[in-house]
């Protein structure tokens, strides 16, 4: 009943938003109210939108960023086409000022990819294709799309994961607060790979547990245009591949998580509850991340090979003067962790404070 376009034409109209060109994944993210879709196109440009009732996502007529990167051709056009790169679609004459003119234009969250100094039209990228091959496609072939909305992997909570069928990767954007917003934006941040491979990833699921990630890969070598130029033989066809998370490898004593990551934050002066990890025979020579409610890192544990079973955690993260003790100052944040079951042998812990936080330790005298 509030479809926008029920009142042009008179009746239920079952149209939502236009100018999306092949959307094969989507997802939902019910805490926001937002529907997420990932579409692609021939060679360039390929989307991610927040689909929002009404909105004009400017195919064919704008593609990607209205950036001007497809000015002077059109979209759909083969390689070496000439003089003007036609096809059926309409000419592409100056995307900043079509999208400016369109009512309701939304511009994608995040375009795969836009100009860049090596292709900076997308006419001089096809004339160069003959020669340089699909692997000169600045794209990826975005299909399946889900939001990673738990807590077990550091830094994953509210991000979205695209799957690829050029590259055969998965790809994560991090969502900033809004929804709307990669995080930090696309100016300074770029996607995340995972798991590259000869396949052609078509679609993904998040397990509830927040550790295992499944894919499904397509049993074709292509199924278009573009790819049937350049077809990627799978090497494992139709297959439904599960990949699972279990900590990080140790790196000559020390963990191989980002050397530049979120650390936890929770509510000040007061006990914040840890995420509970589980320590076995499957991870327990791994540095177990253990996050905090935000999903971000507060502790890791290096088992070296013990199980540990279940793991409770807390922190505690002190607002205002240093804390002191007979003339010893601490830091603003303890943190209790608690095994299932007691190590015999050594085990490694590494805790994390913010930046702020050493700072103000570290500038202290009497720490």
């Amino acid at each position: 009943a509030t479809n926008p376009y029920n009142p042009l034409v008179g009746k239920q109209h079952a149209v939502w938003a236009i100018g999306i060109r092949n959307n094969q994944g989507f997802v939902y993210d019910p805490v926001l109210d937002k529907l997420y879709g990932s579409s692609h196109g021939p060679f360039s440009d390929d989307e991610i939108n927040v689909i929002e009732r009404g909105k004009n996502y400017g195919h064919p007529i704008v593609i990607g960023y209205a950036d001007g990167n497809a000015n002077g051709t059109t979209a759909g056009a083969s390689p070496g086409m000439s003089p003007a790169y036609p096809s059926s679609c309409p000419d592409i004459v100056d995307e900043v000022a079509t999208a400016a003119a369109l009512p309701n234009y939304r511009d994608p969250l995040f375009s795969a990819y836009p100009s860049s100094p090596v292709f900076p039209t997308l006419k001089g990228l096809w004339d160069q294709i003959p020669v340089s091959g699909n692997g000169s496609w600045p794209s990826e072939g975005w299909s399946g799309l889900d939001l990673y909305t738990n807590k077990v992997i550091p830094g994953w909570k509210r991000s979205l994961v695209a799957s690829s069928l050029k590259w055969g990767r998965l790809l994560r954007l991090k969502l900033d607060a809004s929804g709307d917003h990669t995080a930090p934006t696309n100016t300074a941040a770029d996607t995340i790979s995972y798991f590259g491979s000869q396949n052609r990833f078509r679609d993904l699921a998040f397990a509830p547990n927040g550790r295992d990630i499944y894919v499904i890969m397509d049993r074709s070598t292509s199924t278009s245009g573009p790819s049937a130029m350049f077809p990627v033989v799978p090497s494992c066809q139709g297959c439904l591949q599960k990949y699972s998370f279990l900590g990080y490898n140790d790196n000559g004593g020390q963990s191989s998580i980002p050397t530049s990551i979120d650390v936890t934050d929770g509510a000040d002066n007061t006990c914040n509850t840890g995420t509970p990890v589980t320590i076995d025979n499957t991870n327990n020579n791994y540095w177990v991340p253990i996050t905090g409610p935000d999903g971000n890192i507060m502790a890791e544990i290096n088992a070296n090979g013990q199980t540990l079973g279940n793991i409770t955690s807390s922190f505690y993260k002190n607002v205002g003067a240093i804390r002191a003790r007979n003339g010893v100052s601490y830091a603003d944040r303890n943190i209790t962790i608690t095994p299932q079951i007691q190590p015999s042998g050594t085990v490694e812990v590494r805790l994390y404070l913010s930046k702020t936080e050493f700072d103000a330790f570290n500038a202290d005298p009497l720490s």
